[in-house]
């Protein structure tokens, strides 16, 4: 369903390129902690129309590899879970996105955990291969689009 690049990965420090990598549309990010124990997440934009803007999906890559439903986030990073979820409030997968939601929101300002991008551009979802393009989290091509999309709303 998506494609992961672990040789273009690229650590996330900061808040706002968390955010901005999120807001892509379709980034995948590696929560791990300093156990080794990790959750890869995919952040999707809604292919339809009818939901509220900032609307973002969640999905989790399960150990088999396959891409499960978790939840949705709106346009000030809160998270809920849905109908259609997969896991419970329990869950260690939940109890995860709920963590990185606190980080971007600033509720816990200092994390053990690291948070990885997976080598793929947060807008298109293409491998990112240029050094500049890895440490952004987006490729050149997606970059000037939405240089252009910002400069056609001010």
């Amino acid at each position: 369903m998506y494609n992961m690049y672990p040789e273009s990965s690229y650590e996330l420090k900061e808040i706002q390129d968390i955010k901005n990598y999120i807001l892509g549309g379709k980034g995948i990010i590696t929560l791990s902690s300093p156990t080794g124990k990790h959750h890869t997440y995919s952040f999707n934009k809604p292919r339809n129309e009818g939901f509220p803007e900032g609307t973002i999906f969640v999905y989790c890559n399960t150990q088999d590899r396959i891409w499960l439903y978790v939840g949705m986030i709106d346009k000030d990073f809160k998270f809920r879970l849905t109908r259609a979820s997969t896991w419970g409030n329990n869950c260690e997968i939940v109890k995860g996105i709920r963590y990185l939601m606190k980080i971007l929101s600033r509720e816990i300002s200092e994390t053990p955990m690291k948070i990885y991008h997976c080598g793929s551009c947060a807008v298109c979802g293409r491998r990112l291969t240029d050094p500049k393009s890895i440490i952004r989290g987006i490729g050149p091509k997606c970059r000037n689009k939405l240089k252009w999309i910002s400069n056609q709303t001010t």
